[in-house]
């Protein structure tokens, strides 16, 4: 009896302490929870993430909220929608990334190589990092010992006391950073004009590489849409020509109303895949509009009425969409121009296909009820 005790007591925790001795992706779930060990690469996607576990190489996690309170052997990449939580050591580098939500490294965290931070709102760091740190974030608050630099992008900085920097520090900003009682710096305070962070820089070096893509992708997309839908390209086309409706004002609402429904799906259980679903669509819809809206402005520019064989069309695509891509590079407008005709030609779309749903008339065929015949006599 004893025996048969004890070999169910091993099998519950062996079943308990889930091993994976090879690379494992938990993609698209409502939730990811793990607290086993992980022998190769660890990949989650999921609503949310919750990984107590031990994870031995690299490990790659993103959802609406992500909890990490395990241990690392090698590199941790985490992006979370909300919030972002980091408790744990970790034996390479850090990156970490918020959408817009707070980033909070507890104090059991020890990072051992570079850690990079980045919040739309607010990072909040404990525990102790052995090499470089570096943090982006509208504010920033930091009761931790940085055994190298500490790189600070912030507008709001909080240096509590119990803060030991035993490199340099370095501020991006234009005002100075008075250092609190109780708060050390062993190497040098230097303050920088504010500078771009790397991921800008590297954005910057491949602006115009992204837009040719772009360009590239929105033309073979378009000659598709006008070989294998040319009537629905058109009824599009001639829509935001002739301002027959309110395309842009429909393309706004839906993207606002499709966009904030798909989001607040995603949590629920069941509404997962529909919100999902909501989610792509949506944008799919929206890359696609500016498409049309370039149809309509190399046929204006053209001025062609007649004679629209594919190769006209297809020039007429080719210069509205340089035209549009142009003027997505204007500073300050360029990103407001790129959304009005993007909701635009979604709106026209949306038209499109409200407009060709024919109401399906269906006649019943008469209902014969007996005949009552009178009877003879006799």
């Amino acid at each position: 009896m004893t025996r048969w005790l004890l070999l169910l007591l091993m099998s519950c925790t062996a079943l308990y302490a889930e091993e994976l001795p090879r690379e494992t992706w938990r993609m698209f779930e409502a939730e990811v929870t793990f607290d086993g060990t992980a022998r190769e690469d660890f990949f989650a996607v999921a609503n949310d993430v919750n990984l107590s576990g031990s994870f031995k190489d690299d490990l790659w996690a993103a959802g609406r909220n992500v909890r990490f309170s395990g241990s690392v052997d090698s590199n941790l990449r985490l992006y979370s929608l909300e919030v972002l939580t980091v408790d744990g050591p970790v034996g390479g580098n850090l990156r970490a990334i918020t959408g817009t939500g707070n980033l909070l490294v507890g104090a059991n965290t020890v990072v051992t190589g570079d850690a990079h931070l980045f919040s739309s709102k607010r990072v909040t760091v404990k525990g102790r990092m052995e090499r470089d740190l570096s943090i982006q974030a509208s504010e920033a608050v930091i009761e931790a010992e940085i055994v190298g630099n500490l790189i600070l992008r912030a507008g709001d900085i909080h240096l509590l006391p119990g803060t030991r920097v035993h490199g340099d520090l370095i501020h991006y900003s234009t005002q100075s950073l008075p250092l609190p009682q109780g708060v050390e710096v062993l190497g040098e305070r230097k303050q920088l004009p504010p500078a771009p962070s790397e991921i800008e820089i590297t954005l910057r070096q491949w602006k115009w590489g992204i837009r040719a893509i772009q360009l590239l992708t929105s033309c073979i997309l378009g000659l598709l849409m006008l070989r294998v839908l040319p009537g629905f390209t058109g009824q599009n086309v001639d829509l935001i020509l002739h301002y027959r409706n309110p395309s842009l004002s429909i393309g706004i609402f839906a993207l606002v109303l499709f966009g904030f429904a798909g989001y607040f799906l995603l949590p629920s259980l069941i509404g997962t895949g529909v919100g999902l679903f909501l989610l792509l669509v949506t944008g799919l819809l929206f890359y696609l509009g500016k498409i049309f809206v370039g149809f309509a402005i190399g046929l204006a520019l053209l001025r062609q009425k007649t004679d629209l064989s594919f190769g006209r069309l297809a020039l007429a695509l080719i210069i509205g969409l340089l035209v549009l891509y142009s003027s997505y590079t204007i500073p300050y407008i360029g990103s407001a121009l790129y959304v009005m005709t993007s909701c635009w030609g979604m709106g026209a779309m949306l038209t499109s296909i409200r407009n060709s749903q024919r109401v399906l008339h269906i006649e019943l065929p008469p209902s014969h009820t007996p005949s009552t015949n009178p009877t003879s006599e006799g």
